[in-house]
């Protein structure tokens, strides 16, 4: 028979978990925490194209999808698991009739509007012609 203490209750008082003060633990987290805040404000600043901006665009979104989910299992709504997966945007701007007819556009935008329609308009008239041209030509076959 081996003589180990494996069983004994002496055998929890020979390995004992080191302690850590709760302080220690809090303030490492709150510097984590600001100092990865910093760097994230920075990084959307002076490079709001960048990988980490998009990382962090990503986790947010990661994030609000994990909770959507969760929140709906919990409270028992299987139906709406669909919407929180997929973006929706119900952030619809809700403007009286008033506002709607008193607002203006910026400064540049009504001009770049209507080029942008004449191009369009000029790109369609195109299009209309090389397809009359090829209906009369086929017309023209059937015909002679």
């Amino acid at each position: 028979r081996s003589n180990n203490n494996y069983g004994s209750s002496s055998y929890k008082y020979q390995h004992e978990e080191p302690m850590i003060p709760l302080a220690w633990v809090i303030l490492l987290i709150i510097t984590t925490v600001g100092i990865s805040t910093l760097v994230t404000a920075h990084q959307f600043e002076k490079n709001a194209e960048g990988n980490i901006a998009n990382f962090c665009r990503l986790s947010v979104n990661i994030m609000e999808c994990i909770w959507k989910v969760i929140y709906n299992c919990y409270h028992c709504r299987l139906s709406e698991i669909p919407s929180a997966m997929s973006f929706v945007d119900n952030d619809e701007d809700d403007y009286t009739e008033q506002e709607l007819q008193t607002m203006r556009l910026r400064p540049g935008i009504e001009r770049a509007l209507d080029v942008e329609h004449s191009r369009s308009m000029g790109r369609l008239r195109q299009e209309f012609s090389k397809k009359k041209t090829e209906m009369g030509k086929k017309i023209a076959k059937k015909v002679g």
